[in-house]
């Protein structure tokens, strides 16, 4: 059997998850979420979800992308630019 999606966040994404597949107006616009699970290892992973109302009254679909790589990405970036001004101040 599944789990419910509040089941798999952390503490602090389960009002977002409320507010996500809550009530919400129809529209081809979806409504974004940043929404953190929790890992089995006791770390956390950041999800992007969009969430489409269906019809009045109707289910929400949401659909969610792993951030995990853009998260490691900007994480390598910033110790790039870190090393750069370290370099920089020794050349100074």
């Amino acid at each position: 059997t599944g789990r419910r999606l509040s089941e798999l966040v952390t503490l602090e994404s389960k009002a977002k998850v409320a507010d996500m597949l809550g009530p919400a107006p129809v529209g081809p616009m979806p409504r974004k979420f940043e929404i953190n699970h929790r890992l089995p290892n006791g770390g956390e992973a950041a999800f992007v979800y969009s969430a489409y109302r269906c019809a009045v009254g109707g289910p929400t679909v949401a659909t969610g992308r792993d951030l995990t790589a853009l998260a490691q990405l900007q994480q390598r970036l910033i110790e790039s630019q870190r090393l750069a001004d370290e370099h920089f101040l020794r050349l100074r």
